[in-house]
């Protein structure tokens, strides 16, 4: 089913999809820093106010927020990317002990056990990846990627919050 560069270019796309987990685990890390950081603020929030000129707490608490943000949608993105890992290597598992598959009837019952709307979007994507066998393995590549982009934008930003509140205070 598969040429050998093809199958090669699968295990190094699956290989890429490695590092989501590790990535993960940083970005669960740093929403566990953000969310301490902002009960310690809120806690805080008189001594903050009076120790800082009068715009820094709100920009503290924008940047914090801010990173929140980058940090959920990295969350999003490393389930995503850790289910379709999952998946393709199931695939992959199946292709390689099994002879002929019938992958149109696989592809069909393991989508009628989503939800309706879940079965329309899974239905369009397996259309747009009919013509290219790599399409599902490069989306997930994509995934990874954004996935890291965003925990690198979490970090940043709470970067920036570090900065503001060292340069900040009185």
């Amino acid at each position: 089913m598969w040429t050998n560069e093809q199958r090669l270019t699968m295990n190094l796309l699956l290989g890429g999809l490695e590092t989501a987990a590790t990535v993960d685990k940083v970005n669960t890390w740093m929403l566990v820093a953000t969310g301490a950081t902002v009960a310690l603020i809120i806690s805080n929030i008189d001594q903050v106010i009076s120790s800082s000129q009068n715009f820094v707490p709100k920009l503290l608490l924008m940047l914090l927020a801010i990173s929140a943000l980058f940090g959920f949608l990295a969350k999003i993105l490393g389930v995503k990317s850790l289910s379709m890992q999952i998946a393709f290597q199931s695939i992959l598992k199946t292709f390689e002990s099994a002879g002929e598959t019938d992958v149109e009837l696989a592809l069909k019952d393991y989508i009628s056990a989503y939800p309706k709307l879940t079965q329309k979007i899974m239905t369009r994507s397996a259309e747009k990846g009919r013509g290219d066998p790599l399409y599902g393995f490069k989306k997930a590549a994509n995934i990874a990627i954004r996935q890291s982009i965003y925990t690198m934008c979490q970090a940043l930003t709470f970067i920036a919050f570090i900065v503001t509140a060292a340069c900040g205070l009185h």
